[in-house]
């Protein structure tokens, strides 16, 4: 009845008179706004719009250079680009390849065998906010004029690195400007960046220089070969680096007692400098010459009588050298060893080439004597001939540093021979 009543003070008899009953023609003044609520706001620029840009950059490349440079700073990108199918005039960049200098880009043989198979084209470079952009554009200009290449569509991009403030896709960091040769140097136009969208399967790449015309089997030794190696450089131990140093030869006299006589001069070169002597290196005074021969004489008595207290398995070689006064190289293990003195012999090399068959186990440059004294004195071993010419012997002389234009050799510091220490023998060993 409430219902009734209600329907009766609006002027009519039922509810349905209330409906329109063409539903088509109620409808004729509405608009649809959803469009208009749902179109993103886009902010009017505040200055002149800029020229688009002729050569198309593909997002996912301008985003991974983005990348790389976040971590590599000061890397440059070179935009290699053909002609656009859809749209004429228009350059697509197809690849941008990745390296540290835009000149040895330019000039690696890797990217002209690249533009030659892919049949592109150099459309421009990429390179970071850290650069400055004049100065490398105009260089870049200045070598594709020298190099005879076109530069009539080419590009300069910087973009800036990914960090926490910007995302890794955000290209609105990306700034464009167009180069053209001019008589006074070059003009530098700015330009809206053209992104694209490329989809193909060599399209949009981004690689570095040196994996190019690299297939992913290749790159996966490649890398796996360079872990390796890092891994087993920073296991190995690593030797110093051996700095050499000039050597003279002090001569001295080839008496048969030239090795106690050169292990004497050692003790105080200087002084044995000092003294007159001839061509022979013998003094010219007699009695200095008498006092060497009695010196070089006691040495060897008391280090055999040494020696043969100390080591007993040596005996017959001490015996040796008591006899005749000579020793050879091999001897100068026990005889420093008596001494307590450590001494480093370097033999002549075409020597050591004629000795080392015979004596496998001696090298060219050893030292021998007691393991943790310093080196007292160095000797050179060598062949000398008699008067006659036709009897050849072991020879010994003295060897010094010197910063002299002229020297006798190079070699290694006297300080630093630790490798040479493991040349030890069986009486240093008891």
């Amino acid at each position: 009845m409430a219902a009734e009543r209600d329907v009766r003070c609006l002027g009519s008899s039922s509810i349905n008179d209330l409906f329109c009953k063409e539903p088509v023609a109620g409808l004729e003044g509405a608009q649809d706004v959803t469009a208009e609520i749902l179109r993103p706001r886009v902010e009017k620029p505040e200055g002149p719009l800029l020229e688009a840009s002729a050569v198309s950059l593909p997002k996912a490349a301008v985003a991974g250079f983005q990348c790389w440079m976040a971590n590599t700073p000061g890397l440059v990108g070179l935009m290699l680009g053909m002609p656009h199918r859809q749209h004429h005039g228009r350059v697509a960049c197809t690849s941008l390849i990745v390296g540290t200098s835009l000149a040895d880009l330019l000039a690696d043989a890797r990217v002209a065998k690249a533009c030659e198979e892919e049949g592109a084209r150099i459309c421009g470079a990429v390179m970071g906010e850290e650069e400055t952009p004049r100065s490398c554009a105009k260089q870049f200009l200045v070598t594709l004029l020298e190099k005879g290449l076109d530069p009539s569509i080419v590009v300069f991009v910087a973009c800036v690195p990914t960090t926490l403030e910007v995302p890794e896709h955000d290209l609105n960091c990306v700034s464009c400007a167009k180069l053209t040769p001019h008589e006074d140097g070059f003009h530098m136009m700015a330009l809206s960046p053209t992104f694209s969208y490329m989809k193909g399967k060599r399209l949009g790449n981004i690689c570095w220089v040196q994996h190019l015309h690299l297939s992913k089997r290749d790159h996966i030794y490649q890398t796996i070969v360079g872990t390796v190696v890092k891994k087993a450089m920073e296991v190995a131990e690593v030797k110093p680096t051996v700095k050499l140093v000039r050597f003279e030869i002090i001569g001295v006299a080839g008496d048969g007692r030239c090795g106690w006589r050169a292990l004497l001069a050692s003790a105080n070169t200087e002084g044995y400098l000092r003294v007159p002597r001839n061509s022979a290196h013998y003094p010219l005074n007699p009695r200095q010459n008498q006092q060497e021969v009695q010196e070089s004489k006691e040495l060897c008595a008391d280090v055999c009588d040494w020696a043969w207290e100390r080591w007993p398995s040596c005996r017959p070689h001490v015996e040796r050298v008591r006899a005749d006064n000579a020793f050879y190289v091999q001897d100068l293990s026990w005889i420093a060893g008596a001494l307590d003195i450590k001494v480093r012999c370097t033999i002549r090399p075409d020597v050591h080439q004629a000795i080392k068959e015979d004596f496998p186990a001696l090298l060219q440059d050893c030292v021998l004597g007691h393991a943790t004294a310093p080196v007292t004195a160095h000797l050179f071993f060598s062949w000398a001939t008699d008067s006659t010419g036709e009897k050849t012997f072991g020879h010994f002389d003295l060897l010094r540093p010197t910063s002299e234009p002229i020297f006798a050799m190079e070699l290694a510091e006297d300080e630093i021979e630790e490798s040479l220490k493991e040349t030890t023998t069986e009486m240093n060993e008891e």
